[in-house]
């Protein structure tokens, strides 16, 4: 490291709000190794931030020190500066943790590694510790007797390989080795699963025990394109599993164009049927549909009249099936922008299951509040959710914030008369924010489809008010197109 990145990274250390006084020093002191305490004592904060970095330099402790910086500040603004300004060097710890415990260096060269954990970690930093994830890293960790390597709980499948890697390696295979394997069979979609796999070995997976089937919704994925001035082109696709807790597959396409849009529900009800008469679809426990467009033209269509239009069948789209709307600006990963914002869905959602609860921000309540103030809200990644009352001036530019700030969940109220979030979302409210649990959130638009059909009553549990003048813009981190064709080539043309 070269002074002068030393002293940009020092200087990002003291922007950190958490390490600005003695007591927060002092906490950040006790999570790092011992010899890192005996050399570092707390101080001002400049002197304090160019000895503990100079320190964790020396002794190769720059990963511990951001992970725990990032953990306790909750991944604020200038806790992810500071990661910024030390991932290179935090990038080469990891190489070098996970190198020698999963590659063969013997026979890989230096850039075939460098190039397969770039590889993976690019994969894995996209898969928050989910449930399945979790259990499995929790599994393999109590299994084993050593000391880890002092990093704070994963929040990521990339995290958890990581600390998994510094365990001792006591017997063959190595932890690390075992997840490789866990992650390959439970996530054969990665486009990194043959690398885990071969790290992983054989043999690995039997002393993990299998994660429980994730009851995912069958899920009709319907891209909305302006075609006309009054019409539109619907593109679908059904999502499907080949058995019960079987990993989600594109198996149906259709294309439907110049539809008039008050015939969106009638088309996209009929697409849901053929859906629902493949067999696959008895694999899975609800049904979801979820209706991919740009923010202007949700706005602009009045998009949300789509789930309260009529069906062939004489009911609304919101009464047979689960209904979300995503943001298609999201879809293009190449955009670093979209790339920011993914990952900061996976780790609100992360912390939502980590934690068990998160916020949802209520713009009702917003009224004394500068755009400064909300932008700073909607940043924390606390909160998982903002709630838009119908009515609001400026309600466009809030959502359009939130997208790109990584908030993945939109309550919107499209009904006439503003009303707040609090009265049928959770009986817990504070001020301006509402405190929800992670089944409130998973489980919003199964809740929303209950109330719409009539599956529960008004005195009931779960019971959502006027819930066919509520859409939600819902990115979980389930795929949204199908994969791209491979690239033309001599041996696919044979």
């Amino acid at each position: 490291m070269t002074p002068e990145d030393r002293e940009s990274l020092v200087d990002a250390f003291c922007e950190v709000a958490y390490v600005q006084d003695r007591e927060g020093q002092s906490d950040l002191l006790s999570c790092l190794p011992l010899r890192i305490r005996r050399e570092v004592g707390t101080g001002p904060v400049y002197r304090f931030a160019l000895r503990l970095i100079a320190a964790c330099e020396t002794q190769g402790a720059l990963l511990p020190l951001v992970r725990w910086v990032l953990r306790k500040d909750a991944r604020s603004v200038a806790a992810e500066a500071l990661a910024a300004e030390a991932a290179p060097y935090v990038r080469e710890a990891e190489d070098t943790v996970l190198g020698p415990v999963l590659v063969d260096t013997a026979t890989a060269g230096a850039a075939t590694v460098g190039g397969d954990l770039t590889t993976v970690r690019a994969e894995l930093t996209r898969l928050p510790c989910e449930p399945g994830v979790r259990g499995s890293y929790r599994s393999i960790r109590a299994d084993h007797v050593g000391k880890g390597g002092g990093l704070p709980p994963p929040e990521t499948a990339w995290e958890a390989l990581v600390n998994l890697a510094l365990l001792p390696a006591f017997a063959d295979p190595s932890p690390a080795a075992r997840f490789c394997a866990w992650l390959a069979q439970a996530y054969p979609a990665l486009a990194c699963a043959d690398l885990l796999g071969q790290w992983g070995g054989t043999g690995a997976v039997d002393p993990v025990p299998a994660p429980p089937p994730e009851d995912l919704p069958a899920r009709l994925v319907v891209r909305v394109s302006r075609s006309c001035r009054e019409s539109y082109d619907l593109e679908s696709w059904s999502v499907l599993s080949d058995g019960r807790g079987g990993p989600p597959d594109f198996t149906e396409h259709w294309m439907d164009r110049d539809v008039a849009g008050e015939e969106v529900s009638v088309r996209v009800g009929s697409r849901l049927d053929l859906m629902l008469a493949d067999s696959r679809a008895a694999h899975h426990g609800s049904t979801r549909v979820e209706l991919v467009t740009s923010l202007d033209l949700m706005a602009e269509a009045v998009a949300e009249r789509w789930q309260n239009g009529r069906t062939r069948q004489g009911q609304s789209l919101g009464e047979r099936a689960e209904v979300v709307y995503r943001d298609e600006a999201l879809l293009d990963r190449r955009d670093p922008e979209v790339r920011s914002a993914q990952k900061r869905f996976s780790q609100r959602w992360a912390g939502l299951f980590r934690e068990g609860r998160a916020s949802v921000f209520d713009l009702f309540h917003t009224a004394d509040m500068n755009e400064r103030l909300i932008a700073k809200r909607i940043d924390d990644d606390t909160v998982i959710g903002i709630s838009v009352p119908h009515g609001l001036g400026e309600a466009f530019l809030s959502v359009a914030l939130a997208v790109r700030s990584g908030v993945p969940v939109i309550i919107w109220h499209c009904g006439d008369g503003p009303r707040p979030v609090g009265s049928w979302l959770s009986p817990v409210q504070m001020e301006r924010e509402v405190t929800v649990s992670s089944d409130d959130m998973t489980e919003l638009p199964a809740a929303l489809l209950s109330s719409r059909s009539g599956r529960v009553s008004p005195t009931d549990y779960g019971y959502i008010e006027s819930s066919s003048e509520i859409a939600v813009i819902y990115h979980d981190t389930l795929p949204v197109l199908p994969p791209p064709p491979p690239p033309m080539s001599h041996r696919s043309i044979q």
